[in-house]
């Protein structure tokens, strides 16, 4: 596994850059690299590969990393807080104790992840791969996703099933849900409960 600098890291993205824009450069591909505790911060890496790089601990705060590919990716303790991962390849790998507050997950691919102990609160999961269950026919269409660790994602917010039912009443008013709506949700999060 090739340890990279900040610096050649730094330059890959560059080269990444001018990949996208059609202005030479060359596709990021940090397979099988060491990124550990490296700053990828804001980091633009759409269409990257990460497949199988030790990310651990690495700062990938607010990075935009759409549709890349982090297949068996180690992002143990990692930083993502903010970071667009829509419609990325995340399965096989590593997210425990990561932080994956406000992250957008969407059609994310999330299968055989291990997220013991990961922060996802706010993250938006809807229509990601790989979830444990899937509750339909909720009436305000919104699904609701159950996911390890006591993750639910209902719509586009996800929280720990006892703060959901601690707080679906607020939540549901200012989500403008009628009264019946969010009733119904709160029907299905303590059945949750009573599963867990």
């Amino acid at each position: 596994m090739k340890r990279l600098t900040q610096e050649e890291l730094n330059e890959k993205i560059q080269d990444h850059n001018l990949w996208l824009e059609g202005k030479g450069g060359e596709r990021a591909d940090f397979s099988d690299c060491d990124l550990s505790d490296l700053d990828l911060t804001l980091a633009s890496l759409k269409r990257s590969i990460f497949r199988g790089a030790r990310l651990h601990k690495a700062d990938l705060a607010a990075a935009y990393l759409r549709e890349a590919d982090l297949e068996g990716a180690d992002l143990r303790g990692a930083d993502l807080e903010g970071a667009d991962l829509r419609r990325a390849k995340v399965k096989d790998g590593d997210l425990r104790m990561s932080n994956l507050r406000d992250s957008n997950l969407r059609e994310t691919d999330l299968q055989n992840l291990d997220f013991h102990g990961a922060d996802l609160t706010g993250a938006d999961l809807r229509y990601a791969i790989g979830y444990i269950q899937k509750i339909e026919g909720v009436e305000d269409c919104w699904d609701v996703a159950v996911f390890p660790y006591d993750w639910i994602s209902i719509g586009c917010l996800t929280h720990k099933l006892d703060y959901w039912i601690e707080h679906y009443q607020e939540i549901g008013r200012e989500q403008d849900l009628d009264q019946d709506s969010i009733d119904q949700y709160g029907r299905i999060l303590k059945s949750l409960k009573e599963v867990d």
